[in-house]
């Protein structure tokens, strides 16, 4: 995101506004702080014009009786 962000030429300033949150949170966010809100996360991913996609692994096998193995 910090290099998107300043790709943009936005500060970190601008982001926060941009997301409705602090320069603060966002200096939280770039640092990937683990209580980092993720709906403000998902948030700042579409400020920036990002996406965020979500895969399964293909080495995950699940178990019929509802684990992983």
């Amino acid at each position: 995101m910090r290099q998107r962000r300043r790709q943009l030429g936005w500060s970190q300033v601008r982001l926060a506004k941009e997301t409705g949150t602090s320069r603060t949170w966002v200096i939280e966010l770039q640092i990937a702080k683990a209580t980092v809100e993720l709906g403000l996360a998902l948030r700042a991913l579409k400020a920036l014009g990002l996406e965020l996609r979500i895969e399964a692994s293909p080495t995950l096998r699940l178990d019929p009786k509802g684990g992983t193995r």
